[in-house]
C-alpha cells in the first residue's frame, strides 16, 4: 500500500514538473512574439491618427499668447492632448496596482449630491464602528518631509506646514482620518494634488450615467475628434474615453454596484482586478509639464484661464503621492514611499520600475533650440545595434555618432529630442501591451529585457503615429519654452532694486563660480596631450571621466576665469544662452543624493535599452561614494556601478527665481504652494539661500510616520518570485508581507530592496533569505515597545544596506560648489540670478 501511495505521488509530481515545463516553454515562445496594441488588433490604419495641417489653436492663449505655426500649432495639441493609446494602460493598471491607484478617482469630486452624500456619511459611519482606529485618509502625519526637522533628521508634521501662504486655505480640506474620496475635489484640486483645473469645466452637481463625479462641460470644451483624443476630463493633461471592454455584462455589474456608490467607498468593490470601469483615463504629455505661468500668474489658481498657463514650464505644483495614491492608507508602506516625492518631482521608474526610489523635478523646458545647438558642441553620442532604427538615429550614418541633449535627469535619453518625445510615451503608457511583458511594472521583480524599436515599428500603431507627431512637438517645444525674465511678471521690478555695481558683481561671481556648469556659452578649452576636450568626439563612453576631470580642472585655472568673464560681460551674453553646459556631472563631485542618477531602465540589457545611445551605456563607474546611515548614525563607503549610473546632467537656470525648490528632487528650500510671484519669490529666496549656504540646512532623509507594513499581492508576482517568497515564509493571507515596519524607518531601507533583478550584485535567494531574516526579526518585537523594535532594526540595517541599490538617504545634500564664497559675494550672486 505504501508502495503504491509512494508511485502514485512521483507520478503526480512528474505531471505537476510536466506541466510546468510545458508552460514555461509555451511562454517563453509566447514572448518570443510581440504583441500587438489595441489599434493594430483592429486594424486602425495610421492614416486615421494623422492631424489636419491647420488643426484648430484651441490653445492659443497658452505661454504668453505667442502666434504660432501650424506645425507648431499641430506640436502644442499633441503636447496638450494626444495619449498614444496609453489609456489602455493606465486602465490596466487601475487593476494591477494592489488597490492604490484609480485615476478616475482622482479626476473625480464625490459626493457630489445629495443622496451621494448621504450614502457616503452612512458608509463612513460604518466604518468608524467596524474599525474605530483606522486612518483611512491622509492624515497630519501624511508626508515625511514637511514641516520642521526633528533632532534625528526626519521630519514629523503634517501637510498644512506647506501652505503658510494662505493660498491654499487648508480650513476647507477634510479632517484628518476621513476616506480618501473627500481630498478629492475640483475645488480644491490644485491644492491638493497640483493638477491644472482646464477652462470651461465645472464641478458637477449630479453623477453622470455611471454614478460617477466628474466634471461638466460648461460649453467651452475643446472640439479635437474624440476618436483620436478623447474627451476633456476637466485636467489638463487627462482625456476620457469609452472602455471598449465595458459589455453588458460589466454594465449591470457596475450599476448594481453603483447603488451604494461601491466604487468609491467599497474597497472589496474597487480593489477587484476584474473590474471594468465605463471609462478609461488617457494621459498626455502636458500631464506633467503644464503649470501656472510666472509672468502671467491665475488670481484664483483652482480658477485659472488658458492665458495664465504655461505648457512647458513643468508641473511645479504636482504632489505625486495624492496623484497616484487615492486608494491608499497610512497602514501600507507604500503610502509613505509615495510620499518620499516631493511637490512637482516625479518618480519616472514608478511604474516601469527599476527597484530606486528616484523622485526627480518635472523641470522646465527652455530654450530648446540653443541646447540643441548646445549638444552639437558638447554632448556627441555615439549610438549601436537597435537605436539605428530610430529615424533621428539612422540619419547620422556612417557612424551614427552626433550632438544631443541630455534630457532626463541622468542623462539616458541620449539618442536625439525627437527619439526622446517618441519614447517619453512609452514610459507613460503607450504600447504597454509589449513592455510590461519585459519588466514587472510597479513592484519591479524579475530581470527586465528589451522592448524593441522593431517591435513597435512593426506592431504598434501609436507608436508610429507617435513618431510622425514628435517633429512638430520639437517645434512646438523650441518656441514654446521662452525665457521668462522677472523683469516681465507684474510687479517684478519690485524685487529687481539692485544698482549696476551690485549686478556687475554679481555677474562676475557668476562667471567664475558657476558658468563653468551653468552657461552653454565657453570659452575654448586648451588641448591636453592624450585627453580630448569636452564634447568631442573622443571624450565619450569610457573615456568620459578623463575627459570630465580634465575639463574641471581647466575651469579652476585662472585663464578660463578671465576669459569666461569676459563672455559674461558681453551684453549679448544671456541671448541665447541656454545656461547649462548639459553636460553629465559625476556624483563624486556633486555629493548630492545619488539615487536619481542610479536609475536603471536605460542601461544595457534593461527595458529602454533601445533608446541611450551606446556612449551612455559605456560610462565608467564613478567609483565609492560615501553615504550616511541615519540609523547607526555611521558613514559608509559604497561602491557605485557604471554602465551609465552615476552622473547627473546640469540644469539650465533661466528663469531660476521662478523655478524654487532646487535640486533634482526639489529637496532644497521651500514649497510654498503659491504660483503668485510673491509665492515664487519666498520660495526663491529661502531656496537659493540653503543653496549658497549650505551651513542653513539641516539634513533629512524621509521615514515612516507610523507602524506599517510592505504589502505586496502575490498574484502580481512572477511565478518563481511567488514559489520563492513561500517558501521562506514571507507570504501571509495570500499577500508577500514584511512588517511591522517601525515609525522612523528610512524609506529608501525598503524602497531601493534588489528585487531579484538584472543586477548581479545580489541573487533571488540571497534576497529572499535577507527579506525572511528580516521579517522574523521584525515579527520577534511585534507588539513590544517602539524602543525595542527601534533597537531591532538597527540591527537589520547592515542586511538591508546589502541587498539595496541605493542606500542613500540623505535627500538635501551636495552642491556646495558657493561654500567658498564671501556672504557679500553670494548677496550680490543672488541679485544677478534674480535677472536671468
Amino acid at each position: 500500500m505504501a508502495s503504491t501511495k509512494r508511485k502514485k505521488i512521483v507520478v503526480a509530481i512528474i505531471v505537476v514538473l510536466g506541466i510546468g515545463l510545458l508552460w514555461f516553454l509555451y511562454s517563453s515562445w509566447r514572448r518570443s512574439i510581440p504583441a500587438q496594441d489595441e489599434a493594430m488588433e483592429r486594424h486602425v490604419p495610421l492614416a486615421f491618427f494623422d492631424q489636419a495641417a491647420n488643426e484648430a489653436d484651441y490653445f492659443h492663449d497658452m505661454d504668453g499668447g505667442a502666434r504660432l505655426t501650424p506645425a507648431e500649432i499641430r506640436g502644442r495639441n499633441t503636447w496638450m492632448a494626444w495619449t498614444g493609446g496609453d489609456e489602455a494602460f493606465w486602465d490596466w493598471l487601475a487593476d494591477n496596482s494592489f488597490g492604490t491607484f484609480d485615476l478616475l478617482k482622482t479626476i473625480s469630486s464625490y459626493p457630489c449630491s445629495p443622496a451621494q452624500e448621504q450614502r457616503a456619511r452612512a458608509s463612513e459611519r460604518r466604518a468608524a464602528t467596524t474599525n474605530p482606529n483606522a486612518d483611512g485618509g491622509y492624515g497630519e502625519s501624511s508626508y515625511s518631509d514637511v514641516g520642521p526637522t526633528n533632532a534625528q533628521g526626519g521630519h514629523e508634521t503634517g501637510d498644512r506646514a506647506y501652505y503658510a501662504s494662505g493660498v491654499c486655505d487648508s480650513a476647507m480640506w477634510p479632517q484628518p482620518g476621513q476616506p480618501p474620496y473627500r481630498y478629492y475635489n475640483r475645488d480644491t484640486r490644485f491644492c491638493y494634488t497640483g493638477l491644472i483645473n482646464q477652462p470651461g469645466f465645472v464641478k458637477p452637481t449630479a453623477p453622470d450615467e455611471y454614478g460617477l463625479c466628474l466634471d461638466r462641460d460648461a460649453g467651452a470644451a475643446d472640439s479635437f475628434d474624440p476618436k483620436v483624443y478623447g474627451r476633456p476630463s476637466g485636467v489638463l493633461g487627462l482625456r476620457v474615453y469609452p472602455n471598449p471592454n465595458f459589455d453588458a455584462a460589466a454594465k449591470q455589474r457596475w450599476m448594481q454596484a453603483m447603488k451604494t456608490d461601491a466604487f468609491y467607498t467599497d474597497p472589496k468593490f474597487f480593489t477587484r482586478r476584474d473590474l471594468v470601469r465605463p471609462y478609461r483615463v488617457g494621459m498626455a504629455c502636458s500631464f506633467c509639464h503644464v503649470s501656472p505661468h510666472p509672468l502671467h500668474p491665475p488670481a484664483d489658481p483652482e480658477n485659472p484661464k488658458l492665458a495664465d498657463l504655461s505648457g512647458t514650464i513643468g508641473a511645479q505644483y504636482f504632489w505625486f503621492g495624492r496623484v497616484f495614491g487615492a486608494n491608499v492608507t497610512p497602514d501600507n508602506f507604500i503610502w509613505h514611499m509615495l510620499g518620499s516625492q516631493r511637490p512637482g518631482s516625479v518618480d519616472t521608474s514608478f511604474v516601469p520600475h527599476d527597484n530606486v526610489n528616484n523622485p526627480r523635478a518635472l523641470n522646465a523646458i527652455f530654450n530648446l533650440g540653443a541646447r540643441l545647438e548646445n549638444g552639437k558642441q558638447r554632448a556627441i553620442e555615439t549610438s549601436a545595434g537597435p537605436a539605428l532604427l530610430l529615424p533621428e538615429v539612422a540619419t547620422h550614418k556612417p557612424d551614427y555618432t552626433f550632438g544631443v541633449p541630455h534630457i532626463l535627469w541622468d542623462g539616458a535619453d541620449s539618442v536625439g529630442v525627437d527619439a526622446a518625445l517618441t519614447r517619453v510615451y512609452l514610459n507613460i503608457g503607450e504600447y504597454h501591451q509589449e513592455w510590461i511583458r519585459h519588466i514587472s511594472p510597479v513592484v519591479g521583480l524579475g530581470k527586465q529585457s528589451p522592448i524593441t524599436v522593431k517591435a513597435a515599428q512593426e506592431n504598434s500603431v501609436y507608436w508610429n503615429a507617435t513618431q510622425k507627431r514628435s517633429h512638430d512637438m520639437a517645434a512646438y517645444l523650441i518656441r514654446g519654452g521662452s525665457p521668462m525674465p522677472l523683469a516681465e511678471a507684474p510687479g517684478g521690478a519690485d524685487y529687481l532694486q539692485a544698482d549696476a555695481p551690485t549686478l556687475q558683481r554679481g555677474r562676475v561671481v557668476f562667471a567664475q563660480s558657476c558658468a563653468r556648469c551653468h552657461s552653454s556659452k565657453q570659452p575654448p578649452q586648451p588641448q591636453t596631450a592624450g585627453i580630448p576636450r569636452l564634447g568631442e568626439k573622443g571624450c565619450i563612453g569610457d573615456r568620459y571621466l578623463d575627459c570630465w576631470n580634465n575639463y574641471w580642472k581647466w575651469t579652476e585655472t585662472p585663464e578660463f576665469k578671465t576669459q569666461m568673464t569676459q563672455l559674461a560681460n558681453d551684453p549679448d551674453f544671456l541671448k541665447g544662452n541656454y545656461l547649462s553646459t548639459d553636460a553629465r556631472i559625476p556624483v563624486t563631485l556633486l555629493q548630492t543624493e545619488i539615487c536619481s542618477s542610479m536609475a536603471s531602465n536605460s542601461i544595457a540589457g534593461h527595458v529602454w535599452d533601445n533608446f541611450s545611445s551606446q556612449s551612455y551605456k559605456d560610462l565608467p563607474s564613478v567609483g565609492p561614494v560615501n553615504l550616511y546611515d541615519p540609523i547607526g548614525k555611521k558613514t559608509f563607503s559604497w561602491d557605485a556601478p557604471g554602465g551609465g549610473r552615476g552622473y547627473q546632467r546640469v540644469p539650465s537656470l533661466i528663469a531660476v527665481w521662478a523655478t524654487a525648490p532646487f535640486l533634482h528632487n526639489n529637496e532644497v528650500g521651500s514649497f510654498t504652494g503659491d504660483p503668485s510671484l510673491k509665492g515664487r519669490m519666498e520660495a526663491f529666496e529661502d531656496s537659493i539661500s540653503q543653496l549658497l549656504w549650505p551651513e542653513r540646512r539641516k539634513p533629512f532623509y524621509h521615514r515612516t510616520q507610523s507602524v506599517t507594513n510592505l504589502t505586496v499581492d502575490t498574484a502580481a508576482l512572477p511565478a518563481l518570485q511567488s514559489l520563492g517568497a513561500r517558501l521562506v515564509g514571507l507570504v501571509d493571507d495570500g499577500k508577500v508581507k514584511l512588517g511591522p515596519i517601525p515609525a522612523g524607518t528610512p524609506v529608501n531601507l525598503l524602497a531601493n530592496i534588489n528585487a531579484g533583478g538584472n543586477d548581479p550584485q545580489v541573487g533571488l535567494w540571497t534576497l529572499l533569505r535577507t527579506l525572511h531574516d528580516i521579517k522574523k526579526g521584525l515579527g520577534a518585537v511585534k507588539g513590544k515597545s517602539e524602543a525595542a523594535t527601534a533597537a531591532r532594526l538597527r540591527e537589520l540595517v547592515p542586511d538591508l544596506i546589502g541587498v539595496n541599490v541605493c542606500p542613500d538617504f540623505i535627500v538635501n545634500r551636495g552642491h556646495e560648489f558657493g561654500k567658498e564664497l564671501s556672504d557679500q559675494e553670494k548677496r550680490d550672486l543672488i541679485e544677478f540670478l534674480k535677472t536671468l
